[in-house]
């Protein structure tokens, strides 16, 4: 069976509410929303920062760099000069005590060995050897002396030029005079006379031989 819709006072009344609510809908929803952020002030604010940080980074590119300083040597003060130095007193300087050196004992004397007779009757024997040639030696110059004196050689024409001359050769064992040892050892003072002297001394050679080979030395005098 069909049911017959009927429109009442009722329906009407619906219809207007819903119709009202569907016009104020809107204007609700705006109110619960909250209305969204400007995005104009913050893009221009963000663009005027980028601005700023540009202007300052080309300043500073342009500016010059700061030099760094260099540190200024403090001012040295003069070299003071230093005082004199105070005289000192002078102390009066002890010499240090002597160090007692230690006493040695004197060493005994050693009891000297007497010479055995035997040893007293050599040395008696060399004793008197020794003399007696001592004894030949001086009288076999005294000859040689008397010798050259006896057969005097004079300057020539000067007889009367007196001086003492004294010479020293050297004798072999068969009395000649040895090659190169006649010589003047003390001269008279007179050229000549040491000359002669020389002369008189080749005139006397050779000698009788000598006791042994020897030097000899003796005056030859012109008076």
């Amino acid at each position: 069976m069909n049911r017959t819709l009927t429109f009442t006072i009722w329906h009407g009344l619906i219809a207007s509410v819903a119709l009202h609510s569907a016009l104020a809908a809107p204007f609700v929803v705006n109110k619960l929303v909250p209305p969204p952020m400007d995005d104009v002030p913050l893009v221009i604010e963000l663009q005027g920062v980028e601005a700023d940080r540009q202007n300052e980074e080309t300043l500073a590119q342009q500016m010059p760099e700061p030099q760094p300083q260099q540190p200024q040597a403090a001012p040295t003060a003069p070299p003071q000069e230093a005082p004199p130095p105070e005289p000192m007193e002078e102390a009066a300087a002890e010499p240090p005590p002597p160090q007692a050196q230690p006493q040695q004992e004197p060493t005994p004397p050693q009891p000297q060995k007497a010479p055995t007779p035997v040893e007293q009757e050599k040395a008696q024997t060399l004793k008197v050897e020794r003399d007696l040639e001592a004894e030949r030696v001086r009288d076999y110059v005294k000859r040689l002396a008397k010798k050259a004196k006896a057969n005097l050689v004079y300057p020539d024409g000067m007889t009367k030029l007196k001086g003492n001359a004294t010479v020293s050769f050297a004798l072999t064992a068969d009395g000649h005079i040895r090659p190169g040892t006649l010589t003047i050892i003390l001269s008279s003072g007179k050229p000549k006379l040491d000359a002669s002297a020389l002369a008189t001394v080749r005139a006397c050679a050779p000698f009788e031989p000598p006791p042994r080979e020897m030097t000899v030395a003796f005056v030859v005098g012109y008076e």
